[in-house]
């Protein structure tokens, strides 16, 4: 008898297709590249970024303190009706401190989302306590500020986030408002100095 047929060839599994890139638009318009190329520019090349850029431990004395960037938000809550005032008199200050501070790192006048049109938080990162001082000793657009957000508002507190020196303390907390100090208990910054 003839030797029985060899078995059948399983046939070869089809691969799916892969679907086409999706296109793309602005500054990175084009294919995309492939998943290495991909990792190596984004989270590895964050990862050498990261590790490069200067960062500094805050846990120093009172000392350091003084010479440590710092975060400062500033609630405001603006009289009704007098909104587009205050609005005004904040737009001339926060171009004011722009043009005048260097030591100013960050300053917006954002608005809170549940605040009916009324309530703001300044948000400043501050270079070091001497970038306050100058902030309210020496700037005479912040002095003009003031002087309109007393008419202009109802109700206004600070929170510093960071360590001041004790005597920067000492001054702020005498200047007639609440304020509340959250002193870094462990931390770094990349803010610069």
């Amino acid at each position: 008898p003839p030797p029985p047929p060899p078995p059948p060839r399983p046939r070869p599994r089809r691969r799916a297709r892969a679907a086409p890139p999706r296109a793309r638009s602005g500054p990175r318009a084009g294919p995309r590249p492939p998943r290495t190329q991909k990792f190596q520019r984004g989270w590895g090349a964050m990862g050498a970024r990261a590790s490069t850029a200067r960062a500094e431990r805050l846990e120093g004395g009172a000392a350091e303190a003084a010479k440590a960037p710092f975060l400062l938000l500033a609630r405001v809550t603006v009289k009704a009706g007098r909104e587009a005032e205050y609005l005004e008199a904040a737009r001339r200050v926060d171009a004011a401190v722009q043009a005048a501070e260097a030591g100013m790192l960050h300053h917006t006048f954002d608005a809170d989302p549940d605040g009916g049109g009324r309530r703001f938080v300044w948000s400043e990162a501050y270079r070091n306590d001497a970038a306050l001082r100058f902030h309210l000793e020496e700037n005479p657009a912040v002095a003009e500020y003031l002087a309109a957000h007393a008419e202009l508002s109802e109700d206004f507190s600070v929170e510093v986030y960071g360590s001041l020196a004790p005597e920067t303390e000492a001054w702020f907390s005498g200047l007639g408002f609440p304020v509340r100090f959250f002193r870094t208990a462990l931390g770094y910054t990349r803010l610069l100095r």
